[in-house]
């Protein structure tokens, strides 16, 4: 189990310095296989704890790296996002196992054709151009990002990426950038509310674990998580710029797709 949850952690600290967004489209079906009939309420919080201090550490690393995103922009969509996840964290404990996993497979399926359909290729010195139409559509994707963040215990990236890829034009080499600036406050939301919210009922076989359960997040299975992703992210975010464009797109396809056939076929 320590194993199999490092590898997880590992996973993704690439995937949210690489691709941009949280991970939790791995880390969510991952514990619900390892933990059986684990409430996804637990899933989803412990998910979103170890999203936010993922993006943390990578928006620090872009800072030093120099790669900041537009401020005007996403000061209206961390409001926003802020928002969407308190409602979120709200709503995920009256929705039904059945009608999560569908919510959250439906997600995953526009991400990715949002992604096999996007053309325009990376450019390092892009310039961002921005209207209040545009900034007032890229608001409201980012409410609903952090809506389907509390509920799904997504990072919210995968919600955001059609906005900033089709409507403001943002490369994928700059996708981590931005998702991550945005992440980072949606997920704190959301792990702030399920730490305050009434624990789901839930044992572990590994008793320790029980002993770390504070409200719907459980510490010991995010610091498991965290000790895999520590260096990865740090590995991802450096290699992740130099990686061919088509390159990137094909990997992150391929683990949305696996994502979805675990959950719809297996699970």
């Amino acid at each position: 189990m320590f194993i199999v949850i490092i590898l997880v952690g590992i996973t993704i600290g690439m995937i949210s310095s690489f691709f941009g967004v949280g991970g939790g489209f791995i880390t969510v079906p991952a514990l619900l296989s390892i933990f059986v009939g684990i409430p996804h309420q637990i899933a989803v919080a412990t998910s979103l704890s170890v999203i936010f201090i993922n993006a943390l550490i990578n928006c620090i690393r872009f800072y030093r790296q120099g790669r900041i995103p537009n401020l005007k922009l996403i000061s209206f969509m961390i409001i926003a996002v802020l928002i969407g996840a308190f409602l979120g964290s709200k709503l995920s404990s009256s929705i039904s196992p059945e009608l999560f996993k569908w919510i959250f497979v439906g997600t995953l399926v526009l991400t990715t054709i949002n992604t096999i359909f996007k053309k325009s290729d990376p450019d390092k010195e892009f310039i961002l151009h921005l209207n209040w139409p545009k900034i007032c559509v890229a608001t409201l994707f980012a409410l609903m990002a952090g809506i389907f963040s509390g509920v799904t215990g997504l990072g919210g990236g995968v919600v955001l990426m059609p906005i900033f890829m089709m409507v403001l034009k943002v490369p994928f080499t700059w996708l981590p950038v931005y998702n991550n600036s945005i992440i980072v406050f949606g997920t704190l939301g959301g792990t702030i509310t399920h730490l305050l919210s009434t624990a789901a009922s839930y044992h572990f076989e590994f008793a320790p674990l029980n002993s770390f359960q504070y409200g719907n997040v459980n510490i010991g299975i995010l610091g498991i998580l965290l000790l895999g992703s520590f260096f990865s992210t740090k590995w991802a975010a450096n290699i992740g710029p130099r990686v061919p464009h088509k390159v990137s797109k094909i990997l992150f396809v391929t683990l949305l797709v696996a994502t979805i056939l675990k959950m719809t076929l297996f699970n």
